[in-house]
């Protein structure tokens, strides 16, 4: 999916697909184990760069400090959507 170019600080919602961590300890193998986590992220674009988007859940407007980063790869990106109040 090509991801439009986005300003700083635009309120955006963006699925996304992750890697399924391994279960811990023994267990009886399924074949649902093979099977990617579907995730859905709402927030503040911080950063954007040909391979990847930097959402952030918060920011100080006074102190500039921010809060909650996440950098998810473009290529994992399946739904962007611009976000309005």
């Amino acid at each position: 999916m090509k991801i439009p170019q986005v300003e700083r600080w635009e309120c955006v919602r963006v699925e996304w697909v992750d890697s399924c961590g391994p279960k811990h300890g023994w267990h009886k193998a399924a074949k649902k184990e093979q099977q990617v986590a579907h995730c859905v992220s709402g927030g503040l674009v911080f950063a954007q760069d040909a391979e990847c988007l930097s959402l952030v859940l918060s920011r100080d407007t006074d102190s500039k400090a921010i809060d909650g980063i996440i950098t998810i790869p473009n290529v994992a990106i399946t739904a962007f959507e611009h976000l309005s109040a």
